[in-house]
């Protein structure tokens, strides 16, 4: 699975929190069908997963491009193990630092 953020005067954090909330709004607003809800309920998952254990601080001292500085879109990539996923922006894939080991 993947779930595209866009970093735009705001840091990956918070572009994360406005895609939760998206997510959430279009879930509850009746405009979906069945299948778009189950997809949505899963990216949901997994962004209330990586809001809730991502080391965000490590991640933006370290990768000034997610700090929001500048226009970035950025793309997490899941696996089934959610610890497992990456942070894709530009050329690059990393893989976040989380609160607590999760490997």
């Amino acid at each position: 699975m993947e779930i595209h953020l866009f970093l735009k005067n705001h840091c990956i954090q918070t572009g994360a929190k406005k895609e939760y909330e998206r997510l959430l709004s279009s879930y509850f607003g009746n405009t979906c069908s069945e299948n778009e809800k189950s997809v949505i309920e899963a990216k949901i998952d997994v962004l209330k997963f990586f809001l809730e254990n991502a080391d965000f601080s490590f991640i933006r001292g370290n990768y000034q491009e997610l700090c929001g500085t500048c226009e970035l879109p950025v793309r997490l990539t899941v696996p089934e193990d959610y610890s497992k996923m990456k942070i894709g922006y530009d050329d690059k894939e990393i893989k976040p630092e989380w609160k607590l080991s999760h490997e």
